[in-house]
């Protein structure tokens, strides 16, 4: 959806909240459905993730390409489709780490409070407990809790740098 080009009225009524914030039985109710704020997930080790680069369907042809290969004789076109194997496994093993530190990462700079508006008041709540349709407020320093649309602003300026 593309929050970014609607205008605010727009949103509030599609997202069924105000300025006011929600209520705290919708915050509840949403809870319910949409479950809590976090980045879900446990890492796996890099054993698991160079294994797992195996299971490819694409993989298990050519391992067996390779078998095949081997028990006709052809011991040059087994260890070439091996190897082919072995590049295409260690490739992808290392984009898949790189992905799982980048998550660890993003994890850490996750925010573990943030202001809403609930009830018609500002509060303090975890930002695990953030639903869609809440009304988020930060100040200068603030880090981003959540994927959000800024319905209001005064001199902001932005560091993407941890993106």
């Amino acid at each position: 959806m593309s929050w970014h080009s609607k205008k605010v009225e727009e949103v509030f009524r599609e997202l069924g909240t105000s300025p006011g914030g929600l209520s705290s039985s919708e915050v509840e109710r949403r809870l319910s459905i949409y479950g809590l704020n976090e980045l879900r997930g446990k890492p796996r080790s890099p054993i698991e993730l160079f294994l797992k680069q195996f299971t490819n369907f694409l993989i298990v042809i050519l391992l067996i390409a390779t078998l095949i290969s081997g028990f006709l004789g052809e011991l040059v076109d087994a260890l070439a489709i091996l190897l082919i194997v072995l590049i295409m496994g260690v490739s992808g093993f290392l984009q898949e780490f790189r992905a799982e530190k980048a998550i660890e990462a993003l994890k850490k700079l996750v925010v573990s409070e943030v202001k809403v508006v609930r009830d018609g008041d500002i509060v303090v709540v975890p930002s695990t407990k953030l639903v869609p349709g809440d009304v988020v407020l930060l100040n200068e320093g603030d880090k981003v809790p959540a994927e959000i649309r800024l319905v209001d602003s005064v001199n902001l300026k932005v560091d993407e740098y941890p993106l």
